[in-house]
């Protein structure tokens, strides 16, 4: 008697345990993912604030979300199951925060003894810094030379190879 009711117990632990270690690979995987995208889509990105850049770098980085070989792996990624939306700084966003994030939903146990088999919303962010274009870092070194030029302005005094940005 006693087998027949910790055989079953001890299985559903067992199970349960397997869930919760694939949620964790499978959020490890869609982070590395994110990230990658993420990459991708900056090294895309024109910095234009006009939107026509950043969206020629979202339709790139979206395809190359599609063909993740990490696709195989994590059930339904890039195809529709999760929800990817980039941060280009336009818009009236904050400009430092570049990059994207990926929501999308997986469900905690196998079974409601256990937990739940409700579906948890995860997010995965990938935020990546980026250096200043030529014309932010030639304005950060005119407002940093004002105070040493006599007609404030910056003149022959500005060196853009300073790496000051």
């Amino acid at each position: 008697m006693e087998f027949l009711v910790t055989f079953p117990l001890i299985f559903l632990f067992a199970f349960h345990l397997l869930k919760v270690a694939l949620n964790f690979t499978r959020g490890y995987l869609v982070h590395y993912g994110a990230f990658m995208t993420a990459r991708h889509y900056l090294v895309h990105d024109d910095d234009s604030r006009d939107g026509e850049g950043a969206g020629t770098a979202e339709d790139s980085a979206r395809t190359y979300f599609r063909r993740l070989p990490i696709r195989h792996m994590v059930p339904g990624l890039g195809r529709g199951r999760g929800e990817l939306v980039f941060h280009s700084g336009a818009g009236g966003e904050d400009p430092v925060f570049r990059g994207l994030h990926y929501t999308y939903d997986e469900t905690f146990s196998y079974t409601k003894f256990l937990g739940s088999t409700a579906a948890m919303p995860l997010r995965s962010e990938a935020f990546i810094g980026r250096e200043p274009t030529r014309a932010e870092c030639l304005a950060q070194i005119c407002r940093a030379m004002e105070p040493l030029t006599q007609d404030r302005t910056c003149g022959l005094l500005v060196t853009l190879s300073d790496n000051g940005c």
